[in-house]
């Protein structure tokens, strides 16, 4: 049974890869839901496992893929694809790291000073 599902997520991998790179370029973007549709999954709206096989294609084939919020995926083109897709990476670091200090403040606001272990967080 596992190697049943190994191998049907491998496919599906497969798949996404070829899908992928028939959409090259940010203009020529596809959205998780169409992934989804064109692999035969049907997940709910978060299109979670759809995500989670464009980054195993990506890591498992090596291949450049961007995402934006509003088209989807593609395969990067251009030097200045990927410079604004890096650039996007950098704004959701610096979005997720501005969260990690509010919700700190906010606990301790709430619980008081906190001291972690070496390798708690």
């Amino acid at each position: 049974m596992v190697t049943q599902l190994s191998g049907l997520h491998e496919e599906r991998e497969r798949k996404v890869k070829e899908i992928l790179m028939k959409h090259r370029g940010k203009e020529n973007a596809i959205p998780a839901s169409q992934i989804a549709h064109q692999i035969g999954l049907d997940e709910g709206e978060t299109y979670s496992e759809t995500r989670g096989l464009v980054l195993g294609a990506a890591r498992k084939y090596q291949l450049p893929i961007a995402a934006t919020t509003q088209n989807g995926y593609y395969f990067i083109e251009t030097r200045e694809e990927l410079a604004d897709y890096l650039l996007t990476l950098d704004g959701r670091i610096h979005e997720i790291e501005t969260r990690k200090r509010l919700i700190m403040e906010n606990y301790i606001r709430h619980h008081g000073e906190i001291e972690f272990e070496e390798g708690e967080i």
